[in-house]
Order: structure tokens, then sequence, then C-alpha cells
């Protein structure tokens, strides 16, 4: 037996059955050529967690199943899935053997949160919103309750630290903004 610098095996010969040890039968006796296949003793499997946190990549035995990692995080984002293309249209199945290296990519779905408004019996402006989201920009109207000034918006009425004028960064919750006001003089 020969084994080739292409990964072919060269036999010559064969046993008193005229076998060749692949179920055959000839009485030949000029070389047979088999095939070697080889298969790779493990596969890998890279996440791209695409800008969330790192995730290693995973050996997996051929036919074998892929343990799921810990999900990646990103901030203001809920983590949807590993996808199986850069699209992110097909969900990846854990259920199913591997046969290939692969590289699975994240899906993201960006955050809502809530903003609640205590107005003490004030009209809320209309441009105050009532969800952001991390790339939300905008500042806080004033609302308008007559025969009173507006003072600001708080996160807390007895602390005065926590005066609000914009979007707070990082915020990534709900929150709750109170109305202070101050009693006009009665003229």
């Amino acid at each position: 037996v020969l084994v080739t610098s292409n990964q072919r095996v060269m036999s010559w010969g064969n046993n008193s059955s005229g076998q060749l040890g692949i179920g055959s039968t000839t009485n030949q006796s000029s070389p047979v050529i088999l095939e070697v296949l080889s298969q790779p003793s493990l596969f890998t499997v890279s996440f791209d967690s695409n800008g969330g946190s790192d995730v290693a990549s995973m050996s997996v035995e051929p036919n074998g199943l892929l343990t799921e990692p810990i999900s990646p995080t990103l901030e203001g984002y809920k983590f949807t899935g590993w996808f199986t293309e850069e699209t992110l249209t097909e969900l990846f199945d854990f259920s199913l053997e591997i046969s290939e290296d692969l590289t699975l990519y994240a899906g993201w779905e960006l955050k809502t949160y809530q903003v609640s408004y205590e107005l003490d019996g004030a009209m809320n402006h209309v441009s105050n919103p009532e969800t952001y989201t991390r790339h939300d920009d905008f500042s806080f109207g004033y609302p308008n309750k007559t025969g009173f000034e507006f003072l600001g918006w708080y996160l807390d009425l007895d602390d005065e630290q926590t005066r609000v004028t914009q979007r707070i960064l990082p915020a990534q919750e709900a929150f709750t903004l109170y109305a202070k006001f101050k009693a006009l003089p009665v003229i």
C-alpha cells in the first residue's frame, strides 16, 4: 500500500478471496487507486457580535451540536439571537448538527424606554416625548400651569441637584420627571 502526496492510496494485490478491503473483488494485478477522505477533527464556530460584547469562538466535533453561548450585550439594545448570515434574516437553529466551519451574527433590537411626567395639574408641552431610545436627542419643553411660574423638571422634587434640562445621558431606563412650580404673585 502506498499513500501519494495528493492523498491517494495505491494498493496492489488482494487477499485469498480477491478482496481489496472495500468489499469489492478483483483479480487485477494492476494498482487500484482509492481516495482518502479526511474529515476535520473539529469545526470552528465564530461569533460576530455586531458591536456587542465579545463572544469566544467554539470548537465542535463533526456532526456535533453547538452549545448556545452566553448572550452578548450592547448598551441600549436587546439581543435577538444568532443568525446564519450578515443580513440577519435566518435565525440559527442550535438543534442542527455542525458539518462545517461557520460564523454566526448577533441580531439587535433598539430598546425603547418610557418617560413619565408628574405635572402637578399643569398641561405638558406637546414636544415632550413619552418614549426614547439611546439615539434620541431632545430637550424638555415647559409645561403650562395658569398662575404659576415653571421652575424646571426634576428627578426628585426634594433634591435641587436632580434638575434636568435635556435627555439624561447615559440614561438607559424608564424614568419620571417632576414639574416644579412657584405661584405667581396676585396683582
